[in-house]
């Protein structure tokens, strides 16, 4: 769900959102002055909302699929009629327009047809041409984007388009925005302002350079503050909770899992852990980017907007589940299923203390406490010597559910 904040007055809901920006900035009027007008927005608006959006959450939640993808083309067939002849949904772009675009960016996961004129937001910005070789919907006319910058009239479509990512790229707010997100994602949830800045003037210094994005993670990923391990293994707002996907990788690749990376549905998959892989539920991605931790007041912890006590029961269950079964191949949607390679840790099962020291430094980067280590090396030994392979498979359970699996630090 996307929130807004603006002065302190904290709003969700796209339409609410929408409504908001149209009433407090009016100098960028997205509803017509006319009123009968704007009624017809808003007869669009919901169409929109009570009917394609409608449709289109019962296929995505594959409830009455095909009867909900029959209703969807022919709400899209009665669109695009409408849509003959004219560049905007009603009169000039507005609120209505703006309502389709997120239905329009999903639309490949309803397997719903369109044709006519259309518009397709999922193509890249590119300038629309007729048969003649002239520009459609662009509007040729003089403008002022950010900090004044002004672009003439009569400037070709390509090339306003170009003025204008650089003038957004090259606005203040931009490169300590960008580096703050991408160290979210990549090293921890709360940076100091110090890290952000030098990764923003890495952003800046290469702003025209072809591989800018590589120098920006590699100043990341170099920076001292994110390879302090002491620091950061004893601080405890340290770090970051890893997304459902990366926790699952991780726990794979360290134990060479073999798999046909049919990971995603069923009770123990990415999904059930609220991270449907190429299906984000809002434009917005999995989770709100400025999230709090719960109880937490000021420490920022974007996936914790997906973390729940049931998603932390369904990532145990998910360690469980190919840690002690695998998962089987079963044709055709898992053709080879998902195994691990455990043998190195079955041959480590009869010395316990030499088993969770490897197991410290493979998962824990040789952080673990020694409170820690007692405690799983006790647990190990409550199993008889012969039965190797589920001593390995207990201490590999007991590190990998644990917080400091999860929270990468």
């Amino acid at each position: 769900m996307p929130v807004l904040e603006d002065d302190g007055a904290v709003i969700y809901e796209s339409a609410i959102i929408d409504e908001f920006l149209e009433e407090k900035y009016p100098a960028v009027p997205l509803m017509p002055k006319d009123i009968a007008e704007r009624a017809r927005v808003r007869i669009w608006v919901d169409y929109c909302n009570t009917r394609l959006q409608r449709a289109g959450g019962f296929v995505a939640h594959d409830y009455k699929v095909e009867q909900s993808k029959a209703e969807i083309v022919e709400y899209l067939q009665f669109l695009d009629d409408h849509m003959r002849g004219r560049e905007y949904i009603a009169g000039g772009y507005s609120l209505a327009d703006i309502t389709f675009i997120p239905f329009f960016t999903r639309l490949d996961r309803y397997h719903a047809t369109i044709g006519g004129d259309l518009p397709n937001y999922q193509k890249p910005m590119v300038v629309r041409r007729n048969s003649q070789g002239h520009e459609m919907h662009h509007d040729r006319g003089a403008k002022v984007l950010l900090n004044n910058f002004p672009i003439p009239a009569n400037t070709d479509a390509e090339v306003e388009l170009n003025m204008a990512i650089d003038n957004i790229v090259s606005h203040t707010n931009v490169a300590p925005f960008i580096s703050k997100q991408l160290i979210r994602h990549l090293v921890m949830s709360n940076p100091s302002p110090a890290y952000v800045g030098r990764v923003a003037a890495v952003f800046t210094a290469n702003i025209n350079a072809p591989n800018q994005l590589e120098h920006v993670v590699r100043a990341i990923l170099m920076d001292t503050e994110a390879r302090t391990l002491p620091a950061s293994a004893t601080d405890p707002d340290a770090g970051k909770l890893n997304e459902p996907v990366v926790f699952m990788l991780n726990f794979l690749r360290a134990f060479e899992a073999r798999s046909d990376g049919v990971l995603n549905g069923g009770s123990t998959g990415s999904a059930a852990m609220n991270q449907d892989v190429f299906r984000s539920p809002t434009v917005f991605n999995y989770y709100p980017a400025e999230y709090e931790v719960p109880g937490e007041p000021n420490l920022v912890g974007p996936v914790f907007g997906i973390f729940s006590t049931q998603t932390t029961i369904t990532r145990a269950n998910f360690i469980n589940r190919v840690l002690f079964t695998g998962i089987p191949r079963a044709l055709p949607n898992t053709p080879m299923g998902t195994t691990l390679n455990l043998r190195t840790w079955e041959q480590l099962a009869d010395t316990p203390d030499q088993l969770v020291d490897r197991l410290s430094c493979l998962l824990l980067y040789c952080t673990m406490s020694q409170q820690m280590k007692t405690i799983i090396i006790n647990a190990v030994n409550t199993i008889p010597i012969t039965e190797l392979e589920l001593r390995a498979q207990t201490a590999i359970y007991l590190v990998a559910t644990s917080n400091h699996f999860q929270v990468l630090r």
